[in-house]
């Protein structure tokens, strides 16, 4: 998927320095879910959650462009697909990100080797550590006005709530998006790659995870997963620089900054 200029990704986005990088080794399969329902075939569906494989990159970019950037309600309500740039910046960061190895993808399992891996949901996540908090962020700096704007949204949570000191950690799991296929909603996928987290944390030692959930339905599968609300605002009082609503004609009631211990 390309943005209507032609280009994929901009060259001043590079995340490439962040501390933590994922050991050696294979791709981990965190877990193998049953379906919810039957599919119009009537066959109940399973899906592999798994670690993102490197050839499977540019296709789940895709996935998160086509499904996540047209349908997440920050994005929507920015129009966020009507400026090319803004695109290319999301791409670029769901890309560098994946560099870190720890994001997550659902698979339809396939009883036909031969059949080409169908992703039906994503994570895309990022290891946040004190060294990468301690360094200027000028590599993640945005310049499209849509992305600036979900960008405050994220670091205005982050100034109110330190999730290095209400969980007593060093190192933590952030995200960075998450969608599931519009034909495989409802089966549990969404809750699938949530509870993957914890999986995550406890291979790789990593004892908290937050995410800012923005829509009312991810609110609820997070709180079904153990995630707690660590603050929440009313859409109605995030601004932008002007001291207009930031995010107007937007359905849930408020935007929420939720947390997680990982490890015991």
């Amino acid at each position: 998927m390309q943005t209507d200029d032609g280009e994929k990704y901009v060259d001043y986005i590079d995340l490439s320095g962040l501390y933590w990088k994922r050991p050696e080794g294979p791709e981990r399969v965190w877990r193998v879910v049953d379906g919810r329902k039957k599919m119009p075939s009537g066959e109940v569906p399973r899906f592999i959650i798994q670690e993102v494989p490197e050839s499977m990159e540019e296709e789940l970019v895709d996935f998160m462009t086509k499904y996540f950037a047209s349908e997440e309600t920050l994005c929507v309500s920015q129009n966020l697909l009507s400026d090319p740039i803004a695109i290319r910046e999301f791409r670029t960061v769901w890309k560098e990100s994946l560099r870190q190895g720890v994001s997550v993808v659902a698979i339809r399992e396939n009883f036909e080797s031969d059949e080409k891996p169908e992703i039906v949901g994503a994570n895309v996540l990022a290891v946040v550590t004190k060294e990468d908090k301690d360094k200027p962020r000028s590599k993640m700096e945005v310049r499209s006005k849509q992305m600036n704007s979900i960008a405050r949204v994220a670091s205005r949570f982050r100034a109110d709530v330190d999730v290095t000191k209400i969980y007593g950690v060093d190192i933590y799991l952030t995200a960075r998006g998450l969608s599931v296929h519009p034909s495989y909603r409802g089966q549990g996928i969404a809750d699938a790659l949530l509870q993957a987290r914890t999986d995550i944390g406890q291979a790789y030692q990593i004892p908290a995870t937050e995410s800012i959930f923005a829509a009312t339905a991810a609110q609820i599968v997070a709180s079904r997963n153990g995630f707690e609300v660590l603050v929440e605002k009313k859409y109605t009082e995030i601004l932008d620089d002007e001291g207009n609503v930031a995010f107007p004609g937007v359905a849930p009631k408020f935007i929420k900054f939720m947390g997680k211990k990982l490890l015991k």
